[in-house]
């Protein structure tokens, strides 16, 4: 796999797990002692990585449109890249489709990749 294919199937796999709902299968994307930085504030380690991931779960729809990857960072240890696009959302009292940008860190687990570092952002522009 290219490092651009592992950087979409990192966030297709947490995508996958923000769809289900599941803040389980969402820490499981995260390696231990993360860091998540997004638009409803700064967590790091594990217990206020899941307590981030409990909101995202409760929200009806968030998804991510990335068109664009640039992978910065790809060793055997480590994959670092950023990606561009749209973030989709809805709740009970509002929807939007907003410009998104992200950058992950992650490193290797076994056969899979743990996100260490995310942060995620709306465009000012």
């Amino acid at each position: 796999m290219t490092p651009d294919q592992t950087a979409r199937s990192i966030v297709a796999g947490l995508q996958d797990a923000v769809d289900a709902h599941d803040p389980d299968a969402m820490a499981a994307r995260f390696a231990p002692g993360a860091v998540l930085v997004g638009s409803a504030g700064y967590s790091a380690g594990d217990s206020a990585v899941r307590r981030y991931l409990e909101g995202v779960a409760t929200i009806g729809l968030l998804h991510w449109h990335l068109e664009r990857y640039d992978v910065f960072l790809s060793t055997p240890d480590v994959l670092g890249f950023a990606a561009e696009g749209e973030i989709e959302w809805r709740d009970a009292e509002d929807a939007s489709r907003d410009p998104f940008r992200l950058t992950i860190v992650a490193v290797p687990d076994g056969q899979d990749w743990r996100i260490q570092h995310f942060h995620g952002s709306m465009r000012s522009d």
